[in-house]
């Protein structure tokens, strides 16, 4: 008999799990949050990919056969982070800038996607079991949390990965490397996922020792987007220092503003702040102010690196667009001072 409590336990603890992780990885973007419809975006799209994979490849395949069910997920999940990139790029032609701007927006991005993934696939096994028995005791919810945990880390990080490349790709100035960069991101993703598999699900996933090989399997990919990771903010912390001293004689930032940017703990003082006197439209407006602010960073520098006349043109009118942005977001915070808000 189908056990509806267990089934809608299991997919509960998937999409919990899911929105955890989606918090952590947003909260990891330091410099530049992305909004929220973005990441959401590249969920559903990683969902969608997961459901497709599911109606064209049995169960068996996907289960018993690691290699293969690897080449299948880990393309359908590119796939997926290529149509969410390319969406992105095409409402950014609507908005005047990309919500794309370096290494760490393609792995928030490419995570996003990946836990989108996870949870569709959850969804779909769990709507299409014969029957499922609640676990008994606290051990085994216990077993059954990590167990789901795990598989959601696993398909984050690989897509995180994957997003890494298309993320790349967005700065280099080399045409070569706009296609490398992605297809390297699939085949490492691919590879860790292989690796991943026949560890983790050499013997039984029951038990300890299976959640301990889990683990295990997941050290190297997961220290592997954590170095990316480090690396890519401080790229970034690099860049808004380069790149936004100039922009104080254009009145695009101030002293104290720059050096917040330099600081995460400077921003949270003042997001704080804001949000102690109950003034909301002054916290969203300062940390829309600040993203623009960075967004502006590093789209400058993508200018510095430019050598094609068109793209770099392009890239200028991303720019002036950006400024606008922070001009418009500036007097809605001072608006808000005058008013008595702050």
């Amino acid at each position: 008999m189908l056990d509806l409590a267990g089934h809608g336990y299991a997919l509960a603890l998937a999409v919990l799990v899911a929105a955890v992780y989606l918090l952590i990885i947003r909260f990891l973007d330091m410099n530049e949050k992305e909004p929220w419809w973005s990441v959401g975006l590249l969920f559903v799209l990683g969902g969608l990919a997961a459901l497709v994979v599911n109606l064209l490849f049995s169960s068996t395949m996907l289960e018993l056969k690691p290699v293969e069910s690897a080449v299948v997920e880990q393309l359908a999940l590119f796939l997926a982070v290529a149509a969410g990139f390319w969406t992105l790029t095409a409402i950014s032609r609507l908005r005047g800038w990309s919500e794309v701007s370096g290494l760490m927006d393609g792995v928030v991005y490419g995570a996003a996607a990946g836990l989108g993934f996870a949870t569709g696939a959850a969804f779909i096994h769990e709507l299409s079991a014969t029957g499922m028995v609640m676990p008994a005791g606290r051990a085994g919810l216990w077993t059954m949390f990590w167990t789901t945990a795990l598989i959601g880390l696993a398909n984050g990080v690989f897509g995180a990965i994957t997003g890494a490349g298309f993320g790349a790709a967005a700065y280099t100035r080399s045409e070569a490397k706009r296609l490398i960069y992605p297809i390297l991101g699939l085949l490492v993703a691919f590879a860790a996922d292989v690796g991943y598999r026949k560890l983790a699900y050499g013997n039984a996933l029951g038990g300890q020792s299976g959640l301990t090989r889990m683990w295990i399997a997941l050290l190297l990919p997961v220290a592997l987007v954590v170095l990316l990771a480090v690396y890519a903010l401080w790229r970034e912390k690099v860049t808004i220092r380069r790149q936004l001293e100039e922009e104080r004689g254009r009145g695009t930032v101030t002293v104290e503003e720059l050096e917040a940017l330099k600081s995460v703990s400077a921003r949270q003082k003042m997001y704080l702040a804001a949000l102690g006197s109950m003034n909301w439209t002054r916290w969203a407006a300062l940390r829309q102010l600040h993203n623009r602010q960075v967004m502006l960073a590093l789209v400058k520098q993508r200018a510095a690196n430019e050598t094609d006349a068109t793209r770099r043109a392009m890239i200028q009118q991303e720019i002036q667009s950006l400024r606008q942005s922070i001009a418009q977001t500036r007097q809605v915070i001072a608006r808000g001072i005058e008013g008595g808000l702050q």
